[in-house]
Protein backbone atom coordinates (compact mmCIF):
# COMPACT_ATOMS: atom_id res chain seq x y z
CA UNK A 1 0.00 0.00 0.00
CA UNK A 2 3.14 2.09 0.94
CA UNK A 3 4.23 1.24 -2.31
CA UNK A 4 1.37 2.10 -4.31
CA UNK A 5 0.72 5.69 -2.29
CA UNK A 6 4.21 7.00 -2.90
CA UNK A 7 3.64 6.07 -7.34
CA UNK A 8 0.07 7.89 -7.43
CA UNK A 9 1.68 11.01 -5.69
CA UNK A 10 4.69 11.10 -7.16
CA UNK A 11 2.66 10.65 -10.45
CA UNK A 12 0.66 13.77 -9.50
CA UNK A 13 3.82 15.85 -8.52
CA UNK A 14 5.34 15.73 -11.69
CA UNK A 15 2.04 16.59 -13.30
CA UNK A 16 2.02 19.40 -11.11
CA UNK A 17 5.64 19.87 -12.30
CA UNK A 18 4.51 20.11 -16.01
CA UNK A 19 1.90 22.13 -15.28
CA UNK A 20 4.16 24.93 -13.51
CA UNK A 21 5.84 24.86 -17.11
CA UNK A 22 2.66 25.89 -19.02
CA UNK A 23 2.37 29.69 -18.07
CA UNK A 24 6.05 30.82 -19.34
CA UNK A 25 5.44 28.69 -22.30
CA UNK A 26 2.16 30.30 -22.98
CA UNK A 27 3.94 33.90 -22.35
CA UNK A 28 6.59 32.94 -24.79
CA UNK A 29 3.93 32.04 -27.20
CA UNK A 30 1.94 35.45 -26.37
CA UNK A 31 4.76 37.39 -27.23
CA UNK A 32 6.08 35.64 -30.35
CA UNK A 33 2.28 36.30 -31.61
CA UNK A 34 2.75 40.24 -30.54
CA UNK A 35 6.31 40.60 -31.91
CA UNK A 36 6.89 38.00 -34.37
CA UNK A 37 10.24 37.51 -35.81
CA UNK A 38 11.05 36.57 -39.77
CA UNK A 39 11.17 33.43 -40.74
CA UNK A 40 15.11 32.22 -40.52
CA UNK A 41 14.78 30.45 -43.53
CA UNK A 42 13.76 33.55 -45.25
CA UNK A 43 16.01 35.62 -43.78
CA UNK A 44 18.73 33.40 -44.78
CA UNK A 45 17.45 33.04 -48.34
CA UNK A 46 16.59 37.64 -48.82
CA UNK A 47 20.67 37.57 -47.27
CA UNK A 48 21.95 34.79 -50.77
CA UNK A 49 19.89 36.84 -52.79
CA UNK A 50 20.75 40.00 -51.83
CA UNK A 51 24.73 38.40 -52.21
CA UNK A 52 24.08 37.57 -55.55
CA UNK A 53 23.06 40.50 -56.84
CA UNK A 54 25.37 44.03 -57.51
CA UNK A 55 24.08 47.51 -57.45
CA UNK A 56 24.93 49.67 -60.60
CA UNK A 57 26.76 53.14 -59.54
CA UNK A 58 24.14 55.57 -58.19
CA UNK A 59 21.93 53.01 -57.16
CA UNK A 60 21.77 52.22 -53.39
CA UNK A 61 18.53 49.79 -53.18
CA UNK A 62 19.76 47.44 -50.66
CA UNK A 63 21.16 49.98 -48.22
CA UNK A 64 18.27 48.90 -46.45
CA UNK A 65 19.04 45.38 -45.87
CA UNK A 66 21.06 45.70 -42.87
CA UNK A 67 20.76 41.98 -41.33
CA UNK A 68 21.07 42.58 -37.80
CA UNK A 69 17.97 44.77 -38.01
CA UNK A 70 15.21 44.00 -35.57
CA UNK A 71 12.58 43.70 -37.75
CA UNK A 72 13.75 43.00 -41.50
CA UNK A 73 10.20 42.78 -42.56
CA UNK A 74 9.62 46.63 -41.91
CA UNK A 75 13.09 47.66 -43.00
CA UNK A 76 14.32 45.79 -46.25
CA UNK A 77 13.12 47.85 -48.96
CA UNK A 78 11.02 45.67 -51.45
CA UNK A 79 9.90 42.89 -48.81
CA UNK A 80 6.40 42.41 -47.56
CA UNK A 81 5.73 39.72 -45.13
CA UNK A 82 2.77 37.83 -43.65
CA UNK A 83 2.54 36.10 -40.31
CA UNK A 84 2.53 32.26 -40.62
CA UNK A 85 0.00 31.31 -37.91
CA UNK A 86 1.44 27.83 -37.85
CA UNK A 87 5.37 28.60 -37.11
CA UNK A 88 4.21 32.03 -35.39
CA UNK A 89 6.88 33.31 -37.90
CA UNK A 90 7.13 36.09 -40.73
CA UNK A 91 6.98 34.85 -44.21
CA UNK A 92 7.84 36.82 -47.28
CA UNK A 93 5.30 37.37 -49.47
CA UNK A 94 6.03 39.66 -51.75
CA UNK A 95 9.83 40.51 -53.36
CA UNK A 96 10.42 43.49 -55.58
CA UNK A 97 14.27 43.73 -56.50
CA UNK A 98 14.56 47.60 -57.96
CA UNK A 99 12.26 50.20 -57.44
CA UNK A 100 11.18 49.86 -61.48
CA UNK A 101 11.34 53.61 -61.54
CA UNK A 102 13.40 55.11 -64.45
CA UNK A 103 17.04 56.11 -63.78
CA UNK A 104 16.73 54.75 -60.67
CA UNK A 105 18.04 51.84 -58.58
CA UNK A 106 19.53 49.17 -61.26
CA UNK A 107 20.95 45.62 -60.52
CA UNK A 108 23.03 43.38 -61.95
CA UNK A 109 24.61 40.03 -60.83
CA UNK A 110 22.29 36.53 -61.46
CA UNK A 111 19.76 35.38 -59.88
CA UNK A 112 20.03 33.06 -56.53
CA UNK A 113 18.63 29.78 -56.51
CA UNK A 114 17.54 30.63 -52.80
CA UNK A 115 14.69 32.07 -53.88
CA UNK A 116 13.04 29.09 -54.13
CA UNK A 117 13.18 28.89 -50.20
CA UNK A 118 11.13 32.13 -49.93
CA UNK A 119 7.89 28.89 -50.39
CA UNK A 120 5.14 31.58 -49.35
CA UNK A 121 5.98 34.14 -52.03
CA UNK A 122 3.09 35.15 -53.93
CA UNK A 123 4.84 37.85 -56.41
CA UNK A 124 8.17 38.18 -57.48
CA UNK A 125 9.48 41.26 -59.25
CA UNK A 126 12.84 42.00 -60.76
CA UNK A 127 12.91 45.59 -62.00
CA UNK A 128 14.56 46.32 -65.24
CA UNK A 129 18.65 46.14 -65.02
CA UNK A 130 21.22 44.31 -66.30
CA UNK A 131 20.85 41.00 -64.48
CA UNK A 132 22.25 38.08 -66.15
CA UNK A 133 22.41 34.01 -66.46
CA UNK A 134 19.58 31.55 -66.29
CA UNK A 135 15.97 31.93 -64.10
CA UNK A 136 16.62 29.44 -61.51
CA UNK A 137 14.37 26.24 -62.69
CA UNK A 138 13.91 26.14 -58.35
CA UNK A 139 11.47 28.72 -58.86
CA UNK A 140 8.83 25.43 -59.77
CA UNK A 141 8.95 25.14 -56.26
CA UNK A 142 7.04 28.32 -56.04
CA UNK A 143 3.76 26.75 -55.07
CA UNK A 144 1.94 30.00 -53.93
CA UNK A 145 3.27 32.43 -56.92
CA UNK A 146 0.96 33.98 -58.68
CA UNK A 147 3.10 37.13 -60.51
CA UNK A 148 6.61 36.59 -61.97
CA UNK A 149 7.96 39.28 -63.46
CA UNK A 150 11.31 39.47 -64.75
CA UNK A 151 11.41 41.73 -67.84
CA UNK A 152 13.91 44.08 -69.03
CA UNK A 153 16.74 42.53 -67.91
CA UNK A 154 19.77 40.23 -69.72
CA UNK A 155 18.79 36.69 -68.57
CA UNK A 156 19.85 33.91 -70.67
CA UNK A 157 18.97 30.75 -71.27
CA UNK A 158 15.68 28.43 -71.98
CA UNK A 159 12.89 29.32 -70.06
CA UNK A 160 12.46 26.26 -67.26
CA UNK A 161 10.14 23.43 -67.46
CA UNK A 162 9.52 23.63 -63.89
CA UNK A 163 7.56 27.26 -63.97
CA UNK A 164 4.91 24.56 -65.11
CA UNK A 165 4.60 23.31 -62.32
CA UNK A 166 3.14 26.65 -60.85
CA UNK A 167 -0.40 26.18 -60.70
CA UNK A 168 -1.66 29.20 -59.33
CA UNK A 169 0.54 31.78 -60.85
CA UNK A 170 -1.88 34.82 -63.03
CA UNK A 171 0.73 36.58 -65.09
CA UNK A 172 4.27 35.41 -66.75
CA UNK A 173 6.23 38.45 -68.19
CA UNK A 174 9.50 37.64 -68.99
CA UNK A 175 9.58 39.90 -71.54
CA UNK A 176 13.38 41.84 -73.20
CA UNK A 177 15.56 39.61 -71.87
CA UNK A 178 17.82 37.01 -74.47
CA UNK A 179 16.19 33.65 -73.94
CA UNK A 180 15.90 31.35 -76.12
CA UNK A 181 14.60 27.52 -76.76
CA UNK A 182 10.48 26.70 -77.23
CA UNK A 183 7.87 27.77 -74.99
CA UNK A 184 7.66 24.86 -72.53
CA UNK A 185 4.22 23.40 -73.28
CA UNK A 186 2.54 23.32 -69.72
CA UNK A 187 3.26 26.62 -69.12
CA UNK A 188 1.04 27.99 -71.60
CA UNK A 189 -2.13 25.23 -70.12
CA UNK A 190 -1.21 26.68 -66.48
CA UNK A 191 -5.00 26.87 -65.00
CA UNK A 192 -4.87 30.18 -63.68
CA UNK A 193 -2.64 32.20 -66.14
CA UNK A 194 -4.03 35.25 -67.25
CA UNK A 195 -1.31 37.39 -68.75
CA UNK A 196 1.50 35.82 -70.65
CA UNK A 197 4.12 38.32 -71.74
CA UNK A 198 7.54 36.79 -73.70
CA UNK A 199 8.33 39.65 -76.40
CA UNK A 200 11.75 40.74 -77.11
CA UNK A 201 13.45 37.34 -76.83
CA UNK A 202 14.77 34.86 -78.86
CA UNK A 203 12.36 32.43 -78.76
CA UNK A 204 11.59 29.86 -81.48
CA UNK A 205 9.35 26.89 -82.80
CA UNK A 206 5.86 26.73 -82.94
CA UNK A 207 3.01 28.31 -80.50
CA UNK A 208 1.57 25.99 -78.19
CA UNK A 209 -1.88 25.68 -77.49
CA UNK A 210 -2.56 27.93 -74.36
CA UNK A 211 -5.42 28.30 -71.51
CA UNK A 212 -8.32 28.92 -72.22
CA UNK A 213 -8.76 31.45 -69.58
CA UNK A 214 -6.06 33.43 -70.79
CA UNK A 215 -6.50 37.38 -71.55
CA UNK A 216 -3.15 38.63 -73.08
CA UNK A 217 -0.87 37.05 -75.04
CA UNK A 218 2.04 39.34 -76.13
CA UNK A 219 4.76 37.22 -78.01
CA UNK A 220 6.13 39.98 -80.55
CA UNK A 221 9.75 39.88 -81.82
CA UNK A 222 10.90 36.43 -80.94
CA UNK A 223 11.26 33.70 -84.27
CA UNK A 224 8.33 31.86 -83.57
CA UNK A 225 7.31 29.79 -87.11
CA UNK A 226 4.19 28.02 -88.35
CA UNK A 227 0.70 28.42 -88.81
CA UNK A 228 -1.64 30.40 -86.23
CA UNK A 229 -3.05 27.82 -83.26
CA UNK A 230 -5.70 26.10 -84.58
CA UNK A 231 -8.15 27.25 -81.73
CA UNK A 232 -7.21 30.40 -79.41
CA UNK A 233 -9.31 31.33 -76.08
CA UNK A 234 -12.24 33.09 -76.49
CA UNK A 235 -11.81 35.61 -73.05
CA UNK A 236 -8.34 36.90 -75.58
CA UNK A 237 -8.45 40.73 -75.44
CA UNK A 238 -4.77 41.32 -76.55
CA UNK A 239 -2.63 39.31 -79.16
CA UNK A 240 0.12 40.99 -79.90
CA UNK A 241 2.54 37.95 -82.69
CA UNK A 242 3.83 40.85 -84.14
CA UNK A 243 7.92 40.29 -85.69
CA UNK A 244 8.53 36.89 -85.95
CA UNK A 245 8.20 34.15 -88.84
CA UNK A 246 4.80 32.69 -88.77
CA UNK A 247 2.26 32.17 -92.34
CA UNK A 248 -0.48 31.13 -93.27
CA UNK A 249 -3.96 32.44 -93.47
CA UNK A 250 -5.65 33.99 -90.81
CA UNK A 251 -8.29 31.54 -89.31
CA UNK A 252 -9.86 30.99 -86.09
CA UNK A 253 -9.64 34.93 -85.47
CA UNK A 254 -13.33 35.37 -85.90
CA UNK A 255 -14.05 33.89 -82.63
CA UNK A 256 -12.69 35.89 -80.98
CA UNK A 257 -15.34 38.29 -79.95
CA UNK A 258 -13.21 40.18 -76.50
CA UNK A 259 -10.26 41.15 -78.81
CA UNK A 260 -9.31 44.94 -78.21
CA UNK A 261 -5.56 44.76 -79.85
CA UNK A 262 -4.84 42.52 -82.39
CA UNK A 263 -0.55 42.89 -83.91
CA UNK A 264 -0.37 40.17 -86.40
CA UNK A 265 2.76 43.04 -88.22
CA UNK A 266 5.64 41.87 -89.82
CA UNK A 267 5.30 38.15 -90.51
CA UNK A 268 4.35 36.20 -93.55
CA UNK A 269 0.95 36.09 -93.37
CA UNK A 270 -1.41 35.09 -96.40
CA UNK A 271 -4.77 35.38 -97.60
CA UNK A 272 -7.93 37.49 -97.08
CA UNK A 273 -8.50 39.35 -93.38
CA UNK A 274 -11.44 37.99 -91.86
CA UNK A 275 -14.53 40.35 -92.37
CA UNK A 276 -15.35 40.32 -88.63
CA UNK A 277 -12.24 41.75 -87.49
CA UNK A 278 -13.76 44.96 -89.01
CA UNK A 279 -17.16 44.45 -87.86
CA UNK A 280 -15.64 44.03 -83.94
CA UNK A 281 -17.71 46.07 -81.54
CA UNK A 282 -14.73 45.66 -79.48
CA UNK A 283 -11.46 45.81 -81.05
CA UNK A 284 -9.27 49.62 -81.22
CA UNK A 285 -6.50 48.83 -82.45
CA UNK A 286 -5.60 46.54 -85.73
CA UNK A 287 -2.20 46.06 -86.95
CA UNK A 288 -1.51 43.91 -89.93
CA UNK A 289 1.01 45.92 -92.32
CA UNK A 290 4.13 43.89 -93.48
CA UNK A 291 2.31 40.83 -94.42
CA UNK A 292 1.12 39.24 -97.73
CA UNK A 293 -2.62 40.09 -96.84
CA UNK A 294 -4.83 40.23 -99.92
CA UNK A 295 -8.59 41.34 -100.72
CA UNK A 296 -11.41 43.82 -99.40
CA UNK A 297 -11.60 45.97 -96.64
CA UNK A 298 -15.69 45.63 -96.29
CA UNK A 299 -18.04 48.18 -96.77
CA UNK A 300 -19.22 49.41 -93.18
CA UNK A 301 -22.03 51.28 -92.56
CA UNK A 302 -22.26 53.98 -89.40
CA UNK A 303 -24.41 52.86 -86.73
CA UNK A 304 -23.88 50.76 -83.16
CA UNK A 305 -20.67 48.91 -84.23
CA UNK A 306 -18.85 52.01 -85.59
CA UNK A 307 -15.86 52.82 -83.09
CA UNK A 308 -15.31 56.50 -82.47
CA UNK A 309 -11.69 57.96 -82.33
CA UNK A 310 -11.92 61.05 -80.63
CA UNK A 311 -15.44 61.81 -81.43
CA UNK A 312 -14.44 61.74 -85.07
CA UNK A 313 -15.01 58.49 -87.44
CA UNK A 314 -11.51 58.56 -89.25
CA UNK A 315 -12.18 56.75 -93.01
CA UNK A 316 -9.82 53.98 -94.28
CA UNK A 317 -8.70 55.02 -97.94
CA UNK A 318 -7.61 52.41 -100.19
CA UNK A 319 -4.40 51.13 -99.06
CA UNK A 320 -1.16 49.14 -101.27
CA UNK A 321 -0.47 46.62 -98.89
CA UNK A 322 2.71 44.86 -99.61
CA UNK A 323 1.81 42.31 -102.82
CA UNK A 324 -2.14 42.47 -102.47
CA UNK A 325 -4.06 45.81 -102.58
CA UNK A 326 -6.99 46.34 -99.86
CA UNK A 327 -9.76 48.62 -100.95
CA UNK A 328 -12.93 49.69 -99.33
CA UNK A 329 -13.35 51.80 -95.99
CA UNK A 330 -13.97 50.99 -92.16
CA UNK A 331 -14.53 52.62 -89.01
CA UNK A 332 -11.94 51.40 -86.41
CA UNK A 333 -9.70 53.93 -83.97
CA UNK A 334 -6.43 52.52 -85.43
CA UNK A 335 -5.92 50.34 -88.42
CA UNK A 336 -2.50 50.24 -90.05
CA UNK A 337 -1.91 48.17 -93.29
CA UNK A 338 0.79 49.68 -94.75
Amino acid sequence: MALLFLQRHSFLLHLLFLLALLPPFTHQIQQQRHHPKINTVDLNALIAIKNSLIELPTTSFFSTWDVTASDPCSSFSGVTCALDPFSVTLRVTILTLGTGLYDSSRLAGSLSNSIANLTELTQLILSPGMVTGPIPPQLGRLRNLRVLSLTNNCLTGTIPDSLSALKNLHTLDLSYNQHTGSIPPGLTKLPELKVLILASNSLSGELPTVSAQLLHLDLKSNRFTGLLPPSMPLSLRYLSLSDNIMWGPLNGLESLSELVYLDLSMNKFSGPIPTSLFFSTTLSSLFLQRNNLSGRVPQQQEGPTAIEWGGVHRRLEPQFFNWGIINGSCWCRELVLK
